[in-house]
């Protein structure tokens, strides 16, 4: 979607939108009528595209999204990051910080290259492993069978002199998997006829090559998570068709890239298209076969599946027994059970001098999911330890290690601290990587530090898998880090529940399980 804008008279513009021309040559433009100054009009235009190509806004005539996809990880990211101007400024201006630092590092191998004298006769192909949505289709991420998805830069430099004329953008269709090819090819290897790609290097060259591909078997069959849906289809030089095939029923998409390039319709239930469809389908049935047959599991087995299968078949097992605290050590005078319920509570009249923990007295954790409910009372914070250790010297019942904070500063709720030791490491909501130096690198923002009610029964989870912690309150991430800091990254350890020196406070706490992961 493009636009400008137009004086109309004093004071009076039109703000025009521009998606092209129809398969019979008429241009379809909306305008839009703006009182005040061209400013404003620049204004609006900006407001209007913004909505256009971010999904904000999309006529419900020009665009159909299938229930499925509105709610996949796609559109559940598009709110973490494109769904406010501010927040749509904020990532545009990051992503292209980021490629200004890729642009100075290709600098800086280009000038190493150049010292060493071997600038002349170095190859540097260029590309990326997925596409990615900048807000498009109301979408975030990747995955799909959309161009924003699936399409991915490539650019190969050839500084030689037998190269063909650079600055060239060449039309046919190149995959990733043509890079290996390629590189061998340029070292002077004999490509393997086990390899799917195909050597770029005669394309490079100026020179045609016959019998090219005109079409590919394209998939995505992640198993991590069911809000990526799986699809296989293929991309041809005209029309990508898409089978999502673990929908009930098996959901298509076929577009015509020809006479509607941004794909904006679906053309499975037009007859007109019937016979493109059908052979799209028979070309994906035909590709797919060749390259193992239809998916499944135990078929394609992702790395992770053995994992997966021992962490379904992993128990729960209850930490409290709902009548009494065995199976667990604190202050007596502080921790009790009451209607089934653990009770903490501390006094203005007789204030702890320091934290102190009810501990879990079962073997200790290493990985494992550890779900329970918790409500708060009083201008204080508590917290969850685990993978922790005991502090004889810090007072009764010290304790130290990883804690899932629950404080009433919104940033603060389910963010991740380290009692006794590097302190805050992950705020809410933020996903960080912790550097072995130490360095706390947040990667990603993962939504809005919305107010939670502690009063009320909420329900705190946490995993940990390695060096991976996730932190959830009420199935949504607050926290998700990876502590690559060894020396000080704790794999094992006890449980505990916090109560917080200083004004009076209390917690309630009932439902705890835990269950042990491999």
């Amino acid at each position: 979607m493009k636009g400008h804008i137009r004086k109309r008279g004093h004071r009076s513009w039109a703000v025009i939108l521009d998606s092209g021309r129809t398969s019979d040559g008429r241009r379809q433009q909306k305008w839009h009528s703006v009182k005040g100054t061209k400013r404003d009009a620049e204004r609006e235009l900006n407001r209007l595209l913004y909505e256009l190509n971010t999904g904000a806004y999309v006529e419900p005539s020009r665009i159909t999204v299938s229930e499925f996809l509105k709610n996949s990880l796609n559109r559940e990211r598009w709110y973490w990051r494109w769904d406010t101007p501010e927040k749509y400024q904020k990532n545009m201006r990051a992503y292209f910080r980021m490629l200004s630092g890729i642009d100075r590092v290709v600098g800086r191998l280009l000038a190493a290259l150049e010292k060493q004298g071997l600038a002349d006769n170095t190859v540097i192909i260029y590309s990326g492993d997925n596409g990615y949505y900048m807000g498009q289709r109301g979408f975030a991420g990747k995955w799909s069978h959309y161009e924003e998805s699936l399409r991915v830069p490539l650019i190969v430099y050839d500084p030689r002199s037998h190269a063909g004329r650079p600055g060239r953008i060449l039309e046919p269709m190149a995959l990733n998997i043509d890079i290996p090819a390629t590189l061998l090819d340029y070292a002077g290897v004999t490509v393997p006829d086990s390899y799917q790609g195909h050597s770029l290097a005669d394309w490079v060259e100026g020179k045609t090559v016959r019998n090219w591909r005109r079409d590919f078997f394209c998939e995505h069959l992640m198993n991590a998570d069911t809000r990526i849906p799986k699809w296989e289809g293929v991309r041809s030089d005209r029309y990508v068709y898409a089978r999502y095939f673990e929908q009930t029923p098996v959901y298509e998409f076929l577009h015509d890239l020809e006479t509607d390039p941004e794909q904006l319709k679906n053309l499975v239930g037009d007859s007109r298209h019937a016979a493109a469809l059908h052979s799209m389908r028979g070309r994906t049935d035909k590709l797919r076969d060749a390259y193992g047959g239809p998916y499944s599991l135990q078929r394609f087995p992702s790395g992770n599946m053995l994992a997966q299968q021992k962490k379904a078949a992993a128990q729960w097992e209850s930490l409290f027994n709902g009548k009494d605290l065995a199976g667990w050590k604190g202050d007596p005078k502080l921790w009790s059970v009451k209607d089934g319920v653990i009770h903490g509570a501390t006094s203005n009249e007789d204030p702890i001098s320091s934290n102190t923990f009810l501990i879990w007295q079962g073997a200790a954790v290493e990985n494992f999911e550890l779900t329970l409910k918790l409500s708060m009372l009083g201008n204080n914070n508590s917290g969850i330890q685990y993978r922790s250790r005991e502090f004889p010297g810090r007072g009764a019942f010290g304790v130290g290690g990883y804690q899932m904070d629950i404080h009433p500063n919104p940033t603060y709720t389910g963010m991740l601290y380290e009692e006794r030791g590097r302190g805050i490491m992950a705020n809410r909501p933020t996903k960080v990587v912790v550097e072995p130096d130490g360095t706390k690198r947040v990667t990603e923002t993962l939504g809005e530090a919305t107010p939670i009610d502690l009063t009320q029964w909420n329900e705190y989870t946490i995993s940990a898998m390695g060096n991976r912690l996730v932190h959830k309150i009420n199935g949504v991430v607050t926290i998700d880090i990876t502590d690559r800091q060894e020396e000080k990254a704790a794999k094992s350890g006890i449980v505990a529940l916090q109560l917080h020196r200083g004004p009076a406070m209390q917690i309630k706490v009932k439902d705890i399980r835990l269950k042990r992961l491999p």
